[in-house]
Order: C-alpha cells, then sequence, then structure tokens
C-alpha cells in the first residue's frame, strides 16, 4: 500500500512539473540553458553533474534575487 501511495504522489507530482523543452548538449549550446533560466516564471529546478560555468552561477543568482524559487541538485 505504501509503494502504491508513493507512485501516486510521484504520477502527481510529475504532472505539475514538466520542462518546455528538451536541450540536447553539448550540440545546442549554452545558450538555451542560460535563455531558460533567465525567462523563468516562478521557480527553477536543475539537477546536473558539477556546475562550475560563472554565466550559469550568476544566471541562477539573478533569478535568485528577482523572487524565483531555485533547486540545485549536484552530482559530482
Amino acid at each position: 500500500m505504501k509503494f502504491i501511495l508513493s507512485l501516486l504522489f510521484l504520477f502527481s507530482y510529475t504532472l505539475t512539473c514538466f520542462a518546455d523543452e528538451l536541450i540536447i548538449e553539448p550540440d545546442r549550446g549554452r545558450e538555451p540553458i542560460l535563455t531558460a533560466i533567465l525567462n523563468a516564471t516562478s521557480s527553477i529546478n536543475l539537477a546536473m553533474y558539477g556546475l562550475t560555468d560563472s554565466q550559469f552561477t550568476q544566471a541562477l543568482a539573478a533569478s535568485k534575487n528577482n523572487g524565483k524559487n531555485i533547486r540545485v541538485l549536484l552530482e559530482y
């Protein structure tokens, strides 16, 4: 029963969280990701391996300063 409730919660959560487009890297460069960060309306949820690009960190900081909810999951 607990497993079924967990699945139901995850399913309902994913219905409200979605990306506007799939960005394939490195083919498209950093611009689509920077644009997505800067054009976010209320929140940014980012999961990635390493975060060393200063343009990304500056864009995330600017979004946070503009009142957006920022959550970053990093794996090193």
